[in-house]
C-alpha cells in the first residue's frame, strides 16, 4: 500500500471574485474592453455619416424628418440667394460632432491602454 502526501487543491476562476468589499476583474477584461468600446463608439460615428449621405441623397429618411443630411440638400438653393450660412451651420455641426465622437473613440481606447497588457 503506496500512501502519497495529502494536495490541498485551489479554485481557479476566470470571472469577477466578489468578496464583501471590493470586486476584482479579470485579466483578461482590460485587453478587450477598449476596443469593444472603440468599436461600438466608431459604429455609432459610421451610422451618423451613413444616414446623413442617404438622407443628402434623397434615399434615406423622409424629407419632412428633419436631419442634417436633408437641411443640406434642401440648401442648395441657398448658394443662389447668398444665403451661405444655411449650408455651413448644418455642415459644420455634422463635422463637430463627428470630431467629438471620435474624439470619444479615441479617449475610450487610450484609456483602456493605461491599465497595461496582461499579455
Amino acid at each position: 500500500h503506496i500512501t502519497c502526501p495529502s494536495v490541498k487543491a485551489s479554485t481557479v476562476t476566470s470571472g469577477p471574485v466578489r468578496n464583501s468589499s471590493t470586486t476584482t476583474r479579470s485579466p483578461e477584461e482590460p485587453n478587450f474592453f477598449s476596443s469593444i468600446m472603440f468599436m461600438a463608439v466608431m459604429n455609432i460615428r459610421s451610422a451618423i455619416v451613413a444616414a446623413s449621405t442617404l438622407s443628402f441623397m434623397g434615399i434615406g429618411l423622409p424629407l419632412e424628418v428633419i436631419t442634417w443630411g436633408s437641411m443640406l440638400s434642401l440648401s442648395e438653393q441657398a448658394l443662389l440667394t447668398g444665403a451661405w450660412w444655411i449650408i455651413l451651420i448644418p455642415g459644420a455641426f455634422l463635422v463637430v460632432t463627428l470630431l467629438c465622437v471620435t474624439s470619444i473613440g479615441s479617449w475610450l481606447r487610450g484609456e483602456g491602454n493605461d491599465q497595461g497588457s496582461n499579455l
